[in-house]
């Protein structure tokens, strides 16, 4: 127990670190270093200890930082907890053929999907959705660099006692040979399979859009699923709006729109920039308001986006 309220402390220190780095313009486009802390509980204890370091080092984190129970709360917690449960069972169906950074890029996929997921639901939006093939992409160098780190973490630190409870069985048989920091075939086998799913989704986007040749016509914000301003894209201006407690500005320009700015902590929002397609959006997690570009003609498959 010592041991893993250790990982815990270790955990949100890395979740209070990395909420201060600058993050990127997309929902959950995050390093995810204490993910590190949850793959060598995995290993070390089982799919039980890793979850409650998950659930702990979320609650403790996002109070530290004052983000408890807000929608950023429930997003990394839903990453955490789907992330978990893949490279679970990825370690019990196929941990002979995968090292920690096979492991961690599945994880990682799962992370950003299980977000992704959670920002659809919270926002009543799935055009977030079309965040999802960027992300799995970044996902790659992210998973790839937790894996390491966290192979060299496993290959330093003693396993826990033969007389231990190793929580759900998978953490129990970890040999040396599976958890040295070297890439195996399997590794590679998981990136090809992550990055295949990211450009299909992508060309699934971004095909439809260009297929349908209507230039884009108005900006439509909706917030918690609920329509509630359309603004036309062919002038300038500057609308204010106020979303969830959250004060924005919108700016529109011929063919585009962006906004502003905001009074939301992460900017995500801001950062994005302009949008000038119908298969992008901006999205305001704090808000739960995304807003999107419409064409003058529908799209024939804005499934993704809509």
């Amino acid at each position: 127990m010592a041991r893993l309220g250790m990982f815990l402390a270790l955990g949100v220190a890395l979740h209070v670190l990395e909420a201060q780095l600058p993050s990127l313009p997309l929902p959950g486009a995050k390093l995810g270093l204490a993910n590190i802390v949850s793959l060598v509980a995995l290993y070390l204890w089982g799919f039980r200890e890793a979850l409650l370091l998950v659930v702990l080092r979320q609650v403790l984190g996002s109070f530290v930082i004052g983000t408890l129970f807000s929608g950023p709360f429930w997003i990394g917690l839903a990453g955490g907890l789907v992330s978990v449960a893949v490279m679970a069972g990825v370690r019990a169906g196929a941990g002979r053929l995968l090292s920690p950074v096979g492991v961690s890029l599945m994880g990682a996929a799962a992370h950003n999907t299980g977000q992704l997921m959670a920002a659809w639901l919270l926002t009543g939006q799935g055009a977030v959705l079309a965040y999802l093939p960027v992300l799995l992409w970044l996902a790659l160098p992210a998973g790839a660099l937790v894996g390491l780190a966290a192979a060299r973490v496993l290959a330093q630190v003693p396993p826990p006692p033969s007389g231990t409870r190793a929580g759900s069985g998978v953490g129990r048989g970890v040999s040396r040979a599976q958890i040295q920091p070297r890439v195996r075939h399997g590794d590679w086998a998981a990136a090809v399979l992550v990055a295949a799913v990211g450009a299909v989704l992508l060309w699934n986007t971004l095909v439809p859009a260009t297929a349908a040749g209507a230039g884009p016509a108005v900006a439509v914000v909706t917030v918690g699923g609920r329509e509630v301003l359309e603004l036309p894209l062919d002038q300038e201006q500057a609308v204010p709006l106020t979303a969830g407690g959250v004060r924005m500005v919108l700016e529109t320009a011929p063919g585009r729109v962006r906004v502003r700015a905001s009074d939301c902590p992460d900017q995500i929002c801001v950062r994005t920039g302009w949008i000038d397609r119908t298969h992008q959006a901006i999205a305001c997690l704090p808000g739960r308001a995304v807003v999107r570009v419409r064409g003058g003609e529908p799209l024939p498959y804005d499934a993704i986006t809509r």
